[in-house]
């Protein structure tokens, strides 16, 4: 059986130490949310690996429906979808379903997932520029973090080893372009060969 927990706990730790601030007033942070629920054994650290990481996906959930309710333009979760809607007549005609759900996901995972790696982008690029909003940045970071963690936990789950080793090569940057995580880093490239 596959359990891969350090690989978990130690992006977790590199999450937390790129999206974890000091202030709990930043509305829409990690420590904002941990302040709101009340989970005092979250921490920057991840001393507490379940908590920590039960508060992330938790979390990252949040972000995801509120991804999607602005991908399909509605008002709210009960709200009508108003941009990226489906010919309804058509879907029951053939295949459509299918390809109407596989173009609408890769459209969302562009818009959301897809962004630049961390390998083409320096230290000193990540801090967000005076035209762009930091909100959205930090949103759409903690996204990638989220998807990323939930395709590795699904990978786990399923023992599927050649997703897992994609999902090794895939983190070698990330862990990378934190000073101190380098270690981490060379361990993914190992797990690779």
């Amino acid at each position: 059986m596959i359990v891969d927990w350090h690989t978990k706990r130690s992006f977790l730790k590199l999450v937390f130490k790129k999206l974890y601030k000091n202030s709990g007033r930043e509305q829409g942070t990690l420590r904002y949310f941990r302040e709101k629920l009340q989970r005092r054994n979250v921490t920057l650290d991840v001393k507490h690996y379940e908590d920590c990481e039960q508060l992330f996906m938790s979390v990252g959930k949040c972000f995801t429906i509120e991804a999607l309710i602005h991908f399909f333009g509605m008002e709210n979760k009960d709200g009508r979808i108003i941009k990226n809607r489906p010919l309804y007549h058509n879907l029951d005609v053939g295949d459509n379903k299918k390809v109407y759900f596989d173009s609408v996901l890769d459209k969302f995972i562009d818009e959301f997932h897809l962004l630049p790696s961390p390998s083409l982008v320096a230290e000193d690029d990540i801090s967000c520029p005076d035209d762009q909003d930091f909100v959205e940045n930090y949103s759409l970071c903690l996204l990638k973090y989220y998807f990323i963690l939930l395709d590795f936990k699904d990978a786990v789950r399923e023992g599927d080893g050649l997703r897992l080793t994609m999902l090794h090569k895939l983190l070698v940057p990330y862990f990378k372009s934190l000073p101190g995580y380098n270690t981490y880093g060379i361990e993914m490239l190992i797990n690779v060969v």
